[in-house]
């Protein structure tokens, strides 16, 4: 007695060749979804002990400072390769003095954008930096000294991409400038060298097509006051322009001081 095939087995029989293929590739790439998101989770999971954070900081920090004379530090760093990095408590410094103390820095951008040759950054957040922009005795500022100079002196076009910030935000600022080859004046004059801005506050976004050297800078909004030259109070700041290597377009600007309101 011959047993007949059975239902399935008849099937299984009469399926075509790219149907029992594309069931095959179908079945494996769920199977390896389904394994990268577990892994995804599990990598973001150990990511979170003390231990995988305490080496991230140190990885992070080491290919940063690699680059720079100057030294960079934090307290802490959160990382995510997909969307972008937090900074707590940096600290920058150059030439023997602090250039930037902040409570965070937080950087978020968008991986996708880059298939369009653009380096799309979607926020840059300082909350509660301490700025100071300094020119010792010997003539020298401090914010000269935080990247190493290029050992190739040879002149290289620069890259085809476009680098976009979406926002960047200061919030509760502090930005000193303080030339110390001379003397502070009484205040009564505008004086760019010696200032000590308190409250700053920014909000601006920028598009910079870096091979055509075209810049586009949006100002939000800009506020500040001088410590010591009270009458240097900016309520508010915005401006448009439009920077190429031909002409300066500037579109828009509007500045409202404290005597204006």
């Amino acid at each position: 007695m011959i047993d007949e095939p059975t239902t399935s087995e008849q099937t299984a029989v009469r399926r075509p060749w790219w149907r029992r293929t594309a069931v095959f590739v179908f079945r494996w790439i769920y199977r390896l979804t389904g394994t990268a998101i577990i892994l995804a989770g599990l990598i973001v999971l150990i990511a979170q002990t003390e231990m995988a954070r305490t080496f991230m900081r140190k990885q992070v920090l080491s290919l940063i400072n690699d680059q720079l004379e100057g030294r960079v530090a934090c307290d802490d760093v959160h990382l995510d390769i997909f969307r972008g990095i937090v900074l707590e408590h940096p600290q920058l410094y150059a030439n023997g003095t602090m250039v930037l103390e902040a409570d965070r820095l937080s950087i978020s951008y968008d991986l996708a954008a880059l298939f369009g040759r653009t380096l799309a950054v979607n926020k840059v957040e300082l909350v509660r930096p301490r700025i100071a922009i300094i020119q010792s005795k010997d003539g020298v500022w401090n914010v000269s000294r935080i990247v190493k100079p290029s050992a190739d002196t040879t002149t290289t076009p620069p890259p085809n991409l476009t680098l976009r910030i979406r926002g960047i935000s200061i919030t509760e600022g502090t930005v000193v400038v303080d030339d110390r080859t001379t003397a502070r004046g009484d205040g009564s004059v505008f004086d760019p060298m010696h200032l000590s801005l308190k409250a700053f506050e920014l909000r601006a976004e920028v598009r910079l097509a870096l091979k055509d050297h075209d810049y586009t800078i949006a100002i939000n909004h800009l506020s500040f006051y001088d410590e010591f030259m009270r009458t240097l109070d900016v309520r508010e700041l915005t401006m448009a322009a439009r920077i190429t290597p031909t002409f300066l377009d500037l579109q828009s600007l509007g500045i409202k001081l404290v005597k204006t309101e």
